[in-house]
């Protein structure tokens, strides 16, 4: 196996920077593709993953249905921060190239034969202008102002397009912050940082999960896991300076722009499914200390309107020990020391190292 903390994540890095999964890909080369990802993560899972957890009782209560809390990105405790950046410039001069791709000498020289503007490309218009074609469609037939007041419309829709690309980068992190639901997870239990952040300062616990064991993420974990659909995937997070989403900016410029085409009625196919994975890859270096790593769910088929998704869900997840913080309560370890027990999971007693100024675990004997 990598080492954990820099190998892995930066083969993880380059994986995701080489492959690509259009729409246009076939079922086959699809299957293909998600399978080096899932191979490669499978591979390098840790043995334990932990996640910190505060006594609240929605927490508890997941605990003893051996369930997962998940949530949306946005209701996160901490800012969820994928880094996403997104070329500007390069949006224009798309956004110019593809306005350009209607054609207004073809449009003028429709009206001077006395024809009519399509309703779709009309809407490309602004009202002003749509109200003078059409009340005076047959004068322009010699009007030689018309090709210029053509362009000036057009240059007039080119010019609010851009007015939206400073609103992309907002509306791109938006998607992302509720259309998945997410856990997060960290390779070490005795970070004192991530006790005082998570885990109420010291007063919570840790739970540690074996992913290899569950068959959340490998149907048969005896058998290769190329072919396992991608509904959960674990990933470690990249600490990189950010993910360039400015392929998903022109997706929905260029889609925005086609649709209101009329020989063009049919949406630009999406330029990579991986997208909903990269981006939620990325964090700041700052965070490198939480070696953190990123369980992603997709919501189901009925829930394709992810605005309608409740903030917070559940799954079904068993840990195989828990780690007590080192100032929690009694009588809260009193009671989940007792839920721990019935659940069958190693219990540990999380105590002050003052050599190593960290926390370590003391097994607690039964």
């Amino acid at each position: 196996m990598l080492d954990i903390q820099t190998d892995v994540r930066n083969e993880f890095s380059s994986l995701l920077k080489e492959i690509k999964i259009p729409e246009y890909d076939g079922r086959e080369t699809q299957t293909q593709k998600y399978g080096c990802i899932n191979q490669f993560i499978y591979d390098n899972i840790p043995t334990s993953l932990y996640r910190y957890r505060t006594t609240e009782e929605h927490n508890i209560q997941a605990l003893k249905k051996s369930c997962l809390p998940v949530t949306k990105p946005c209701n996160m405790g901490d800012i969820f921060d994928s880094l996403i950046a997104i070329d500007s410039d390069r949006v224009a001069s798309t956004i110019n190239r593809e306005l350009g791709a209607i054609n207004i000498d073809a449009m003028a020289k429709t009206l001077f034969n006395g024809g009519a503007i399509p309703h779709d490309s009309l809407k490309l218009l602004d009202p002003k202008t749509q109200a003078l074609i059409q009340a005076n469609r047959h004068r322009l037939k010699s009007d030689i102002s018309l090709k210029p007041m053509l362009k000036a419309a057009f240059d007039n829709v080119k010019k609010c397009t851009m007015q939206q690309v400073p609103y992309l980068k907002n509306a791109t992190v938006n998607t992302l912050q509720n259309i998945r639901f997410i856990a997060c997870f960290c390779e070490d239990v005795s970070l004192v940082d991530m006790w005082s952040d998570y885990a109420g300062k010291h007063t919570g616990y840790a739970l540690e999960y074996n992913f290899k064991e569950q068959e959340l993420l490998c149907p048969n974990k005896h058998s290769n896991c190329k072919n396992m659909q991608m509904k959960h995937i674990l990933f470690p997070v990249i600490y990189n300076d950010s993910y360039d989403a400015t392929d998903y900016a022109l997706y929905i410029m260029q889609n925005n722009i086609m649709s209101m085409h009329s020989n063009n009625t049919m949406q630009i196919r999406f330029f990579d499914w991986l997208f909903y994975i990269k981006g939620y890859a990325y964090k700041a270096e700052r965070y490198r200390r939480e070696s953190e790593w990123r369980l992603l769910t997709q919501m189901e088929k009925s829930d394709t309107h992810y605005l309608g998704l409740k903030p917070y869900d559940s799954m079904p997840l068993s840990p195989s020990a828990i780690y007590f913080g080192a100032k929690m309560k009694n009588d809260t370890f009193e009671t989940l020391n007792q839920i721990a027990a019935e659940l069958g999971l190693k219990r540990y007693r999380m105590v002050d190292d003052s050599l190593t100024r960290t926390v370590v675990p003391v097994p607690i004997l039964s």
